[in-house]
């Protein structure tokens, strides 16, 4: 079996589905699957040496200027075309729309290769606070539908899709009148190391964010206003948004109480999750909830906004849901939750871990491999 993933537009502090595709290209190469991924040269630098001989590089254009760390392919190239078609994939695995997508469709059907499309983000709900791409991003702004019908143009052209969650399975079924498989995240084995030490008042506070409008940080923000003088604030991530944020915490005069430390290694966030007590998160809208899983992992208990997708994947005895955006709401909860509700929702995850396990990187991996299966 020979795969060709594909993921054009690379950021350095990329999120969640770009570490869940390399998180593949890694585990299918292990399970005998000859998997290599199609991305731009911007990345070259940053390519580990074990996984270089399974890289295709297309040409790019940088956008530092516009969006921090994000460049893109303009267009295929003929001889990224000729290395494609030297390499025979059976399966072409398209992960976010990008300007080659359609090429690479097109590339696909004239040689008879089938096409997986993976649905990773609902780019309708994207959003800015930043000036000037604050008049772009929008939700229903102009710019958002633009990127939206391009995306379902590319789910629809494209044979097959995987969505990360079955309320988005759904979504996606309505949307474009076309069924999709079930394919979670893959949370890498560094996670699944949970410190079960005894937690008398949880004071300290994570979250693990793109730094962007959809994301509601600033809900946070003022939340900390009631909460400035026994808690902290760890703001883990970065994004267009992070100066309009952080100039937000010094008018509120909050700098004590909040930290941001920017983005993280992958692999050095399990320490630092596991130097918290509850992750918290107000993002009103997840495609799956990576961080979530990966706070349960290290054993913190929830408090997340209650939308469908945090119901389906986080089971509800480890985790606080409000379906609210006051500020005042969030700050009331942390303050209610005293040593013995917290000790009982570390209780449910350490008694009830494999179904957090369930998310680990191998069961992932296996569920994609039978996903090939069924397409071939």
């Amino acid at each position: 079996m020979k795969i060709l993933l594909v993921y054009d537009n690379v950021s350095i502090t990329g999120g969640g589905s770009q570490l869940a595709v390399f998180n593949w290209l890694k585990n299918l190469n292990k399970k005998g699957v000859e998997a290599k991924i199609l991305i731009n040269d911007a990345f070259k630098k940053y390519i580990q040496k074990d996984l270089r001989d399974k890289v295709i590089f297309n040409e790019s254009f940088h956008l530092n200027f516009l969006y921090p760390n994000y460049s893109l392919s303009l267009r295929l190239n003929q001889d990224t075309k000729q290395e494609i078609l030297k390499f025979q994939p059976q399966i072409i695995h398209l992960n976010e729309p990008s300007l080659i997508s359609l090429q690479l469709i097109n590339l696909a059907k004239k040689h008879n290769i089938k096409v997986i499309s993976s649905f990773h983000t609902d780019y309708g709900k994207a959003k800015v606070n930043s000036f000037p791409l604050s008049l772009f991003f929008r939700p229903n702004g102009l710019f958002n539908k633009i990127i939206k019908n391009q995306q379902n143009k590319i789910l629809k052209k494209s044979d097959y899709i995987t969505t990360p969650s079955l309320a988005f399975k759904t979504k996606v079924l309505k949307e474009i009148n076309k069924s999709a498989f079930f394919l979670p995240y893959p949370i890498n084995h560094y996670f699944f190391k949970p410190s079960w030490q005894i937690i008398n008042k949880p004071k300290k506070i994570i979250t693990i964010s793109r730094l962007s409008g959809e994301k509601n940080i600033g809900i946070l923000i003022e939340m900390m206003r009631f909460l400035r003088k026994e808690y902290i604030l760890t703001i883990v991530g970065d994004g267009i948004d992070r100066k309009f944020l952080q100039k937000k915490v010094k008018e509120l005069k909050l700098d004590q109480c909040i930290n941001f430390i920017g983005w993280i290694k992958n692999n050095n966030l399990p320490k630092i999750i596991k130097n918290h007590h509850i992750f918290i998160s107000t993002s009103t809208y997840e495609t799956f909830g990576i961080t979530y899983i990966e706070a349960l992992a290290c054993g913190l208990p929830l408090i997340i906004f209650d939308s469908p997708v945090a119901k389906e994947i986080v089971p509800s005895d480890m985790a606080i849901f409000i379906n609210s955006l006051e500020p005042k709401i969030w700050a009331d909860q942390i303050i209610n939750i005293d040593g013995i509700l917290y000790q009982k929702l570390r209780n449910n995850i350490q008694k009830n871990y494999y179904k957090i396990n369930q998310y680990n990187e191998i069961e992932s991996t296996n569920k994609l491999i039978e996903i090939y299966n069924n397409v071939l």
